[in-house]
């Protein structure tokens, strides 16, 4: 993979980043009116391009380093991801809505295990991004399944803002990936 590709994984991990910091500043400031705002669907949908950037980017390097069942794993997420993003901005809520994040939960869940089983756990890096990615999805699928169980219930409200919470930290597991794309391709970031 030239090292123009590893650069721009690395600068799409920052902006990803840099996205997750400021959606969790947004939320901290206006609480749950972030969803109610109308910038929130430009927000959604910025947040859907560079999920799919990123990734794309990803994919290229999984491909060129045969990493075929993570190839594989991810398109399928990524395909499901842009379907539950397209039903979101329609406003699908709902039956249709809930089915669709739960196929991406699941294709999701699958991705990260191919992280952990397959020929991709020889690169430590994403191993350990793909266990910590698992174990954020899960909390993701419990609390959201939790909410929908307990909809009207007080506990409904916490269990949202931790759903919230993990989402937006779960952000940080780009680190790894800049981390890995370092690594292959030598490049040094200068924190001067």
């Amino acid at each position: 993979m030239n090292r123009s590709l590893y650069t721009t994984g690395i600068i799409f991990g920052w902006i990803f980043l840099a996205y997750g910091f400021l959606l969790a500043m947004a939320f901290l400031t206006l609480g749950f009116q972030l969803f109610q705002s109308p910038s929130f669907q430009i927000w959604r949908i910025v947040g859907a391009v560079i999920v799919l950037s990123g990734n794309t980017i990803l994919l290229k390097y999984f491909k060129y380093k045969r990493y075929l069942v993570a190839f594989n794993t991810l398109l399928v997420a990524l395909i499901a991801f842009l379907v539950t993003t397209i039903v979101e901005i329609a406003g699908g809520t709902g039956v249709l809505g809930y089915v669709t994040l739960y196929v991406y939960f699941g294709a999701s869940i699958t991705f990260f295990l191919s992280l952990i089983f397959s020929k991709v756990a020889e690169r430590p890096l994403l191993k350990k991004a793909g266990i910590i990615s698992l174990f954020i999805g899960f909390i993701l699928i419990l609390t959201f399944t939790l909410v929908l169980t307990y909809q009207g219930s007080q506990m409904v409200g916490t269990l949202f803002k931790i759903y919230i919470w993990v989402n937006i930290l779960s952000s940080l597991i780009a680190i790894f990936y800049i981390q890995n794309f370092q690594q292959e391709s030598g490049i040094k970031v200068s924190h001067a």
